[in-house]
């Protein structure tokens, strides 16, 4: 029994443990925009478990998972972490090593400098955290709509500052905002102002055609430099003069073409059009001033045309079916004589208008219609010498 409390004894002795507390009071001494500087107190006596040989220190993004261990040992009491994100929250955690091995690990959350760029409108929002030193922000144009070089720097200082913002931008245009720390550490962001209405109108609107219920208009693109964004489509806006009721119509797309239906004939409308992105822009462009056709105009009106087109085409149709009935018919006689002639006689009926009776048919030959033989021995001719007698 006694032998065993001593082994007990000697055991403990002879088998070393790793530090069964973690160090102490460990804060976050500097925070920059990539950089955390911690410190820590050594770990209580009590747990140490023999000679402190140096210090492990690991940390991660908070909320993704992944663990990430640095690599060697630090033998000092402080321990600043490196190529780290901006605005971004690490938990980092510090533990002592003996002989025995490295044990227990201390937690703690520390964030990097808060570096944030917001974008309203024309003007970009650049907010830091608590800064003691001179910070210095310089921006510069990337790309455009119209233009794709970027433009010369401007820059701005700050002394002791934590919000700036950078104004009187283009809208929709890319910018490249840097802010420097002391002139050391800097961090970059590219952002895009917003999309805005249209500064200007579409250009050159014309009128196109017209008929009696319509009117198609044409016009030329916003000039670049006051698209501000990705121009979607148009407003077609309607004024009618005689009584001012108006309505507006929209086209989406490309196009810059559009005809306006279910007018009135003979009356004058005021015609604007507007681009837009987001919004609708101002009409700005000058108003065309245009007339429907009156119904009994011809011109361009659409449906006159057709109407037209479709007359000529039935009377053409029916003035080819009556050439081709008469071709046919004309065939057809010639070939019923031609069937005549070929069975080599020919019916003559001869009628006396002074006498009641008539004479009897009498049949003539085709050979004699040829050789100019008279009908029954003269006879014929003897009737005419009588009625020249009777007159």
């Amino acid at each position: 029994m006694l032998w065993e409390a001593k082994h007990r004894v000697f055991s403990n002795q002879t088998q070393p443990a790793a530090p069964s507390a973690p160090p102490q009071d460990i804060v976050a001494v500097n925070q920059t925009l990539f950089t955390i500087t911690i410190s820590w107190q050594p770990v209580d006596c009590a747990h140490m478990n023999g000679n402190i040989r140096g210090y492990k220190v690991k940390y991660w993004e908070r909320g993704s998972g992944n663990e990430t261990k640095l690599d060697g040992n630090t033998t000092g009491t402080s321990y600043t972490l490196t190529d780290l994100q901006s605005s971004t929250t690490y938990v980092i955690q510090v533990a002592a090593e003996n002989d025995a091995g490295v044990g227990v690990f201390g937690n703690l959350n520390a964030s990097t400098l808060l570096f944030e760029v917001s974008v309203a409108s024309t003007t970009i929002g650049v907010t830091l955290g608590q800064v003691e030193n001179d910070v210095l922000i310089t921006w510069n144009r990337t790309s455009s709509q119209c233009v794709d070089n970027g433009e010369s720097f401007k820059t701005h200082p700050l002394s002791n500052s934590t919000m700036y913002m950078i104004p009187a931008l283009e809208e929709y245009t890319e910018y490249n905002i840097t802010v420097c720390i002391n002139d050391s550490t800097c961090a970059f962001s590219i952002v895009t102002t917003n999309q805005a209405a249209p500064s200007a109108a579409p250009e050159e609107i014309k009128l196109k055609e017209k008929s009696s219920t319509s009117i198609t208009i044409m016009w030329s693109p916003v000039p670049c430099d006051h698209h501000n964004g990705n121009i979607t489509g148009y407003v077609v806006m309607l004024k009618k003069l005689d009584n001012g009721v108006s309505r507006s119509l929209t086209t989406r797309g490309s196009t810059m073409e559009y005809m306006i239906p279910g007018l009135e004939p003979s009356t004058e409308y005021e015609i604007q059009v507007a681009a837009f992105t987001i919004a609708a822009g101002p009409f700005t462009n000058d108003s065309l001033l245009a007339s429907t056709l009156d119904t009994r105009e011809g011109g361009s009106d659409v449906g006159g045309v057709v109407a037209g087109v479709i007359v000529s085409v039935l009377f053409l149709i029916g003035a080819t079916l009556c050439i081709i009935a008469a071709i046919w018919l004309m065939r057809r006689k010639k070939s019923t004589l031609k069937g005549l002639f070929s069975m080599g006689h020919f019916k003559v009926t001869h009628k006396r208008r002074t006498s009641p009776h008539s004479r009897d048919i009498q049949d003539i030959s085709l050979d004699q219609l040829s050789t100019g033989e008279s009908l029954a021995g003269g006879e014929l001719s003897s009737e005419k010498d009588e009625l020249k007698r009777r007159r």
